[in-house]
C-alpha cells in the first residue's frame, strides 16, 4: 500500500495516487501513524472545484468547435 505525507508536494501525491479513489497520509517521524486520507473528492472540494452535491464545476466557457474569423 502506497502512503503520502504530510508534507509532501500536492503532485507528488496525487501523481501516486493514480486511479485510487484514496490515499492513506501517515506521519514521518511516527511510522505508521494515520493521520488522514487524500481523497480526490476532497482536493476538488479544497480548490472550489466541487458545486454542492459533488458534481465537478466547469471552469472557462465552453468551445464550440466553430471556426473562427480571421479579420
Amino acid at each position: 500500500v502506497r502512503e503520502v505525507y504530510p508534507d509532501m508536494n500536492l503532485d507528488v501525491a496525487l501523481r501516486l495516487m493514480g486511479h485510487r479513489a484514496f490515499m492513506p497520509v501517515v506521519s514521518r517521524t511516527r511510522s505508521g501513524k494515520l493521520l488522514g486520507v487524500l481523497t480526490l473528492e476532497g482536493v476538488r472540494r479544497a480548490y472550489g472545484l466541487l458545486r454542492r452535491g459533488g458534481a465537478p464545476r466547469c471552469r472557462g466557457r465552453a468551445r464550440t468547435g466553430g471556426a473562427r474569423s480571421t479579420r
